[in-house]
């Protein structure tokens, strides 16, 4: 039979060798866990930073199309205005045109009359004179 110590050395070191390599396992079991644990949470990180970038892309995406939207609505107004402008402007280029033709036919008119004017004023003072010469002609006959 074995001596009784040597079996509690035995006994001893083979407790002591399990409970270092056992503690060892744990260590390393726990680690790994950790280590799970971290490349869980570094792909939960990814994934929300992957959502989040496709997120601003799709944002940033309609941020532009509503700006390019709006330009164009612009551009539209912008385009009515200017339509109206020159709309404006040629019936007040027609009125004015207008205006200076009835202007020039006033100015004829005035002409005319003024003409008309002179040539009945030379007309009564032709029958004026007409009208002495007679009644110096007619005095004379009478006496």
């Amino acid at each position: 039979m074995v001596p009784s110590y040597i079996l509690i050395i035995s006994i001893l070191l083979s407790l002591v060798f399990g409970g270092f390599f056992g503690f060892i396992i744990r260590v390393r079991v726990v680690e790994k866990g950790f280590q799970t644990a971290r490349n869980k949470a570094q792909n939960i990180i990814d994934e929300a930073n992957s959502q989040a970038e496709k997120l601003k892309k799709e944002k940033l995406l309609e941020a532009k199309q509503e700006i390019y939207n709006l330009n164009l609505e612009n551009d539209k107004i912008i385009k009515e205005k200017k339509a109206m402008v020159s709309e404006l402007e040629h019936k007040i280029i027609q009125r004015e045109e207008l205006i200076e033709r009835r202007s020039a036919n006033l100015d004829k008119r005035e002409l005319n009359l003024d003409r008309k004017e002179e040539a009945l004023d030379e007309k009564k003072n032709a029958i004026e004179e007409k009208k002495q010469q007679t009644g110096k002609h007619y005095s004379r006959t009478k006496f």
